[in-house]
């Protein structure tokens, strides 16, 4: 029975242990128990699986968890081809699901599809914010605010009693989040 529940859920790297290991047995069982997918690609070794990877997944969509996140995402890549600001990565996004960048999708994705719900979320942990415009995925501003030319998970075009600004997160699977103080507001 170990050895079957081991097969199923897929390739784990065996210098892992830890967060690391723990986390990517869990997506493999996802993977496995839940979207009914395949082993993926190891992105780093060619021609070898791993078990937090899917096959097809810019076909299936099964790295989101609704049908306005996958909405989230297309927008995304459209505006990415007339912007070429942040990068995303397709492979990752779409079949990686241990990736911060659908991890981002699918925490942010539905509000960037209703900005009247993203309010409502975002006054929660901002109550004077009056409105938000927009939300914008993998935001590289043109001015340097992190001094290391990285690119913000997600950002959120708001505003404060007519005042535009931005609200910013930079999220990590494995690391904290660390705050950064809003553009153009108090």
């Amino acid at each position: 029975m170990k050895n079957k529940l081991k097969k199923l859920i897929g390739t784990l790297p065996p210098s892992e242990s830890g967060f690391r290991k723990r986390n990517r047995f869990h997506q493999g069982w996802w993977r496995a128990f839940v979207l009914a997918e395949t082993e993926g690609d190891y992105p780093q070794k060619k021609g070898s699986g791993i078990c937090n990877t899917i096959l097809e997944g810019k076909n299936s969509r099964k790295n989101f968890l609704s049908p306005q996140i996958v909405e989230a995402v297309a927008q995304t890549i459209a505006e990415r081809q007339s912007t070429r600001s942040g990068i995303i990565e397709e492979d990752r996004l779409f079949n990686n699901l241990l990736s911060s960048q659908p991890l981002c999708f699918n925490f942010f994705g539905e509000l960037k599809t209703d900005t009247g719900f993203a309010l409502q979320v975002l006054n929660q942990f901002w109550p004077e914010l009056t409105a938000v415009k927009q939300v914008i995925f993998e935001f590289a501003p043109a001015k340097n605010y992190t001094h290391d030319n990285s690119a913000f998970d997600v950002a959120f075009e708001v505003e404060i009693d007519h005042k535009n600004g931005l609200k910013f997160v930079l999220r990590n699977f494995h690391s904290r989040c660390r705050p950064v103080r809003a553009v153009g507001l108090p």
